[in-house]
């Protein structure tokens, strides 16, 4: 748009800490696999289903939310005989909600089209790690190490492999800190910038 990027700065989104204090990941015997947010097809979640029968058998999906498409993931989920391996959950406390990010072992996101991705940083900063498109804002998150790509559509064997990559892994809060600040750190920047504006204005 021929804006000197030296007068742009983003501050992104931030996380209510305070609500994740005392939540920590329960021991369980099987792992799963986390979706959270509206069932639209182009969110993409048919693609986290039809893995599932490329992976070990202690492994399970859990779908939380609600949407036109959930009818459809319902009869995929029949159609591969996915019963008992395939949860949906709608409306959840805020607290369970939470604890749902940290117990589960990946949280999945193959949206087509996303302008931030709070659920990410939410996931990744409880400790789960995450699997995105490469698309949208989406891919802003790819570091290659707690949270990893993957073209849109996905192909399954691809995604497969990246779930067994990261299965097991549990992710630092540091290490995202700077992309997914407390709303503390957010009013602090953005305090800091309108003071520099002032400045420059007189």
């Amino acid at each position: 748009m021929g804006i000197d990027g030296k007068k742009i700065s983003v501050i992104p989104n931030g996380l209510n800490l305070e609500e994740f204090k005392g939540i920590h990941k329960k021991e369980k015997e099987l792992k799963s696999l986390l979706y959270v947010g509206r069932l639209e097809k182009y969110k993409g979640v048919q693609f986290l289903l039809r893995v599932l029968p490329k992976l070990d058998d202690d492994v399970f999906v859990e779908i939380v939310g609600i949407g036109p498409y959930k009818q459809e993931l319902k009869k995929l989920v029949s159609n591969l005989g996915l019963e008992e391996r395939v949860i949906f959950y709608e409306n959840l406390e805020r607290k369970d909600l939470i604890q749902k990010f940290s117990d589960a072992n990946i949280f999945v996101s193959l949206s087509t089209r996303e302008s931030y991705g709070i659920t990410i940083a939410e996931a990744l900063a409880l400790g789960t790690p995450c699997i995105v498109s490469n698309h949208s804002a989406l891919r802003e998150w790819v570091d290659g190490k707690d949270c990893l790509g993957i073209d849109y559509p996905p192909d399954i064997d691809t995604l497969s492999n990246l779930i067994n990559i990261l299965m097991g892994k549990i992710t630092d809060y540091s290490s995202i800190k700077n992309r997914a600040p407390s709303w503390d750190t957010v009013a602090k920047k953005l305090i800091e910038i309108y003071n520099q504006i002032i400045k420059i204005d007189m």
